[in-house]
């Protein structure tokens, strides 16, 4: 329900910022309102919405590739480039994974909009999409937008307590470098739990729409 307060174009703007970016083959990945004091805009004032836009499956590519500018970074350019036109439009300030260093803490902002949980190497995965998503950017607002409910899903099975195992073959990799010993010992444990993780449903519906190559995410630290 719309509170009183809240104008009728505020209270849909979410709906027709999805319409937008679903024309890029984007979408709104949900969002939250920050805590008092949190963030702010360069006009000091706070921000009152914090909307993540990104994209799961293949369904981007399409629309990068009919777009897709010439220099490095072709993707982050054609995000940067979307995200400010349509932020223009909606009075938001957009807010990008590159933008640093210092960079924006994304996975945490992730994990308070929707019902994201990291894997053992610190990837997100989706409770749907698995590993076939990524994030583009957020958008900020001083107004205090109305959102969706973020969905309640059950814990997945890696988090369980029986299944604590699946961290196990995790354990080769460092900030640094990876131990091929120590990822051999564990590799029988990593392929039970491939295996596991291939088979799901979610996955399986998805594996013959991934592109042969998908640009890799740049990875993110929070803000010191």
């Amino acid at each position: 329900m719309t509170p009183a307060s809240q104008s009728p174009d505020i209270a849909r703007t979410y709906k027709e910022l999805g319409r937008r970016l679903s024309l890029h083959g984007l979408l709104l990945r949900g969002g939250f309102h920050p805590d008092a004091g949190e963030l702010a805009l360069e006009s000091g004032k706070p921000v009152a919405t914090l909307l993540l836009v990104g994209h799961v499956g293949s369904g981007i590519w399409p629309a990068f590739q009919a777009a897709r500018p010439e220099g490095p970074d072709p993707l982050d350019h054609w995000s940067r480039e979307i995200l400010d036109e349509v932020g223009t439009a909606f009075g938001a300030r957009p807010a990008m994974p590159s933008d640093g260093p210092p960079y924006w803490p994304f996975q945490q902002w992730a994990m308070r909009a929707e019902p994201v949980f990291p894997s053992p190497l610190g990837i997100l995965i989706h409770p749907v999409y698995g590993l076939w998503h990524g994030y583009r950017g957020a958008l900020l607002f001083e107004e205090k937008l109305e959102l969706p409910a973020v969905p309640v899903l059950p814990a997945a099975p890696a988090l369980s307590a029986r299944n604590t195992s699946m961290a196990r073959p995790m354990r080769g990799f460092t900030w640094r470098r990876f131990s091929t010993a120590r990822g051999r010992k564990r590799k029988t444990a990593g392929q039970r739990t491939g295996r596991l993780l291939f088979r799901a449903r979610p996955v399986r519906a998805l594996r013959r729409s991934i592109p042969a190559e998908i640009p890799a995410e740049r990875p993110c630290r929070p803000l010191s």
